[in-house]
């Protein structure tokens, strides 16, 4: 039986250790542990209370109550003995009438603050992706970077055994096989810190999706390998971008329902010189009642109040919140010009990754080439190892230059989809979104 359970948690180790993450599954996770939405999540839950709240102050209101009195010394009744103490229950029913509608403004103010706070998660969501995402093209540049090491260090291994082969035949000098060895050592160095790299990428990960950072991350196979990379062609048109920003971002939204609500807020405030009128019913049992004093008894009353003179303090509390609705209007263009910023940054970052990863494909091509000749030349005894590790050299800088290029890409395109508050990218005719 205990092997049996040993067995049983060794395979369920070694499928945690094998789970591949996608970038759709790192956000599902993200999503569930981020504290920043669940605190949203819980102001939203504390708006929707507060909404109930201010409906309730709408509605009919019952309160009981019972009273005791003990009279010291007896109160005389006219009737035999005097009454020691008296025992009396009541239940009292009221409802206010809203005559200058403040009650409704102030649960309409609620309403429009709960839908602000709502926009709140949204806001919290999307900042969210843009964090994850960079995130999770940053541990993809690692995992694409130690495969460039790890292809360089293989290259140059064979390179080095070829050489001792020629070594032993005494067709090259010593010379050659110590800068070779050297070479192996650097590769294996630069492959060391891209695994470390990627280590650290992958804790970074692990803290954005708010979980233990020494928690396995494997990506998808067909994530790392660089092979089928599209580039599609995108609209990146400045003022269409803008409106699909201006109509998506959450921010915008949240704020409208901020003025929204303070605007019925200030509308509450000129309730301090508003008439109010109480409507109430009181039932009253009195105990051990006598000739004087009926059991039963039904009090209705009209409660009406007239606001005379406050001292200048409503007029104060009005114009007090109407100047917190110059603030979030002026928020509001502060944060349209945010938006605007933000959209004309990303689509320039992008632009210029589109433009560097074209130069990075070519610069690969070419010292592929590059180094196809100095090897040649070399096997021919017609050039130089130095040519052969130069052009060694320069290829692998160009691979890390198109690595760093795509990863860029990437998180440009995710820079530009938080940008205009939505995935949806315009493409241009004929091609499709990026994955990403």
């Amino acid at each position: 039986m205990k092997l049996h359970t040993t067995l049983l948690s060794l395979l369920a180790a070694v499928g945690v250790c094998a789970q591949t993450l996608n970038l759709q599954e790192a956000e599902r996770i993200g999503f569930e542990n981020s504290l920043n939405v669940k605190i949203a999540q819980s102001r939203l839950r504390k708006a929707q209370q507060q909404s109930k709240q201010a409906l309730a102050q709408l509605g009919f209101r019952l309160d009981g109550s019972g009273l005791y009195e003990r009279y010291i010394p007896a109160r005389p009744t006219g009737f035999g003995d005097p009454s020691v103490d008296a025992k009396r229950a009541s239940l009292a029913l009221s409802y206010p009438l809203d005559l200058g509608g403040i009650g409704r403004k102030a649960a309409q103010a609620a309403k429009a603050n709960e839908d602000a706070t709502s926009e709140g998660i949204n806001v919290e969501t999307l900042q969210l992706k843009l964090d994850i995402r960079s995130a999770y093209f940053s541990v993809l540049r690692s995992a694409w970077n130690v495969e460039v090491q790890r292809e360089a260090l293989q290259a140059t291994t064979a390179r080095l055994e070829n050489a001792q082969k020629l070594f032993v035949q005494g067709a090259i000098a010593r010379f050659d096989i110590l800068r070779l060895e050297t070479d192996v050592q650097r590769a294996t160095s630069a492959l060391t810190e891209a695994e470390n790299g990627l280590a650290l990428a992958k804790q970074i990960l692990n803290n954005t999706m708010s979980r233990d950072v020494d928690t396995p991350v494997e990506l998808d196979p067909q994530e790392i390998s660089m092979r089928g990379f599209e580039t599609p062609e995108l609209a990146l048109e400045e003022g269409r971008l803008l409106t699909v920003a201006i109509e998506n971002r959450p921010e915008l939204r949240q704020l409208a329902n901020q003025l929204r609500a303070q605007e019925f807020f200030t509308l509450t405030e000129r309730g301090g010189l508003t008439p109010s009128l109480n409507l109430q019913a009181l039932y009253t049992y009195t105990f051990d009642a006598n000739a004087f004093n009926k059991p039963n008894q039904v009090t209705l009353a009209a409660n009406l109040s007239f606001p005379l003179f406050d001292n200048g303090l409503t007029r104060a509390r009005v114009l007090a919140a109407k100047e917190d609705e110059v603030q979030i209007r002026l928020t509001q263009d502060r944060t349209r010009l945010v938006i605007g910023l933000d959209v004309k940054s990303a689509i320039t970052r992008v632009r210029n990754a589109v433009s560097q990863m074209g130069f990075a494909t070519k610069t690969v091509q070419l010292q592929t080439e590059a180094l196809r000749l100095a090897e040649l030349r070399y096997s021919a005894g017609e050039g130089i190892l130095l040519d052969v590790t130069t052009a060694d050299a320069d290829l692998r800088a160009a691979q890390g230059a198109l690595v760093s290029a795509r990863a860029e890409y990437l998180t440009a395109i995710a820079a530009l989809r938080k940008a205009i508050g939505t995935d949806n990218l315009p493409a241009a005719t004929g091609t499709t979104e990026p994955r990403s």
